[in-house]
């Protein structure tokens, strides 16, 4: 039961976000996976949290080499 209602709070955390990102900004939005580490986890190992890194960087260098302003 404990982790279902895990799973049902990241799930409404994450649609939550999506909610509000309107399409127009959704354009300038950089969107970073979180390789499964979930917003409350705050004891992470130091792999994850310099994969986490890494994936952020990532993501943000694909989206500027395609991003052109409005």
């Amino acid at each position: 039961p404990f982790s279902m209602l895990q799973a049902m709070v990241s799930t409404m955390l994450s649609a939550h976000d999506e909610k509000y990102i309107e399409d127009d900004k959704y354009v300038r939005t950089v969107t970073i996976p979180t390789l499964g580490i979930g917003t409350t986890q705050f004891n992470i190992t130091k792999m994850q949290s310099d994969e986490l890194y890494a994936a952020g960087l990532k993501a943000g260098e694909d989206f500027f080499k395609e991003w052109r302003p409005r």
